[in-house]
């Protein structure tokens, strides 16, 4: 059985994972130390902004967007947010070591694997690390409710372009060693969604922040907002996704309406790589007319053309359908989705898949049909062509290559025909 991934990509993602968790930890360190060291360890900041900023990060935790890319799950949350407006409650090292417990916890509440607890708490640890030590010589040193001559715009602003480009930088690179992909697709896949609505999410905080100052108590209705803007943006992404589905499929479509098997088959793979974000794609091709045939292949290559029986065995799980007509009558073969990991397709990824694998059968079956027209019309013309006993050539095709000479004879000389 063959191995998923490669060992040198997991050793590479292990290795970026360990070096997030190690700047995590470093600020964590930072934190704790600078906390002992001063004495202001004894002096804890007030219990109701500590508790305020804990439930909206923890349900910035609980609330999130969840994208799949083939068979790892990308997380958009509101922690950026958040952060934001723990800048404004709690002074820096509270709030870095006060992000990575409730962080921890969450996650461990939620079951989350070992390696996933370790790589978000200790890059939103470093995140907000980061922002902490780019608002402090600016000034902007919380807690700060009450008082807005305590900081300025342009700390605000410089601290939120911190978070977002932190986070962007540690994420990105991990989210794609897991998932294969590259660094730049994965950057360009709902950046307006992912950068846009964190900017806005942070435009709203640095206006909330105004607010809070002179209405402290305003900001126990952040939760509130938390998960209305978080409710928009998952109808955003809903919306967004389903029309994506629709224009690729069309697009699918018209690239299946080929009459070459081949390429029905190769396109086939690849689209459906593609609209489902598959780590491999199979079509079983068992169709009468044709030989056995199995094509296996991802959204860039083909690994695997060939007898079903020749292919190698793969891991995963494997979603099938049968590519068959409208009343099951009729079957051509299978389509095949594999994935490196649990996967649970949603409703309209299973209509979307349907309605595939309905136009897939009719594209093989065309393309069988067109095949097997070219073959009943070349044994046509071989057999009006030559004789049925010996297979030699007839008047026919004598009569044809005649014409031929004739049509395509030079200017001088003569043709001779010897007929034995």
């Amino acid at each position: 059985m063959e191995r998923v991934g490669t060992d040198e990509t997991d050793r590479r993602l292990h290795q970026t994972v360990g070096l997030v968790v190690v700047i995590g930890a470093g600020f964590l360190s930072w934190s704790v130390w600078n906390l002992v060291g001063t004495g202001t360890w004894a002096q804890p900041p007030s219990w109701l902004w500590l508790g305020c900023f804990a439930v909206m990060l923890t349900l910035a935790n609980t609330l999130v967007l969840e994208v799949r890319i083939k068979s790892s799950q990308h997380q958009m949350m509101m922690s950026e947010t958040v952060m934001m407006l723990g800048l404004m409650l709690l002074p820096g090292h509270w709030l870095v070591l006060a992000t990575g417990v409730v962080v921890v916890s969450v996650k461990l509440a939620r079951k989350t694997p070992p390696i996933k607890v370790a790589f978000n708490a200790a890059k939103d640890v470093a995140v907000i690390g980061c922002a902490v030590l780019v608002a402090r010589p600016l000034g902007l040193v919380g807690p700060f409710l009450g008082d807005p001559h305590r900081f300025h715009l342009w700390a605000l602003l410089a601290a939120a372009g911190t978070l977002v480009a932190v986070d962007e930088l540690l994420a990105i690179p991990v989210i794609a060693l897991a998932t294969r992909t590259p660094v730049g697709k994965l950057f360009r896949s709902n950046v307006d969604v992912r950068v846009g609505g964190t900017l806005l999410r942070l435009l709203l905080a640095i206006g909330a922040i105004y607010g809070l100052t002179r209405q402290p108590t305003l900001v126990l209705l952040a939760p509130l907002i938390m998960i209305f803007l978080q409710i928009a943006s998952a109808n955003q992404l809903r919306a967004r996704a389903e029309r994506a589905a629709w224009q690729k499929l069309a697009q699918t479509t018209d690239e299946l309406n080929e009459v070459d098997l081949d390429s029905v088959l190769v396109s086939a793979v690849r689209r459906a790589a593609e609209l489902f974000s598959a780590d491999e794609v199979e079509v079983h091709v068992t169709v009468p007319a044709v030989p056995d045939r199995l094509v296996r292949g991802d959204a860039g290559i083909v690994k695997y053309d060939g007898v079903q029986a020749g292919a190698p065995v793969r891991a995963g799980q494997v979603m099938e359908i049968p590519l068959e007509s409208h009343d099951g009558s009729s079957g051509v073969g299978a389509l095949r989705l594999r994935f490196f990991g649990k996967v649970t397709l949603t409703e309209r990824e299973h209509f979307t898949l349907r309605t595939f694998a309905a136009a897939l059968c009719t594209a093989i079956r065309n393309a069988v049909a067109f095949a097997e027209s070219e073959r009943l019309a070349a044994e046509h013309e071989h057999a009006a062509t030559h004789d049925p006993l010996t297979g030699l050539a007839n008047r026919r095709q004598l009569y044809q290559v005649g014409a031929e000479l004739l049509e395509g004879r030079p200017g001088n000389g003569q043709i001779g025909l010897l007929l034995v």
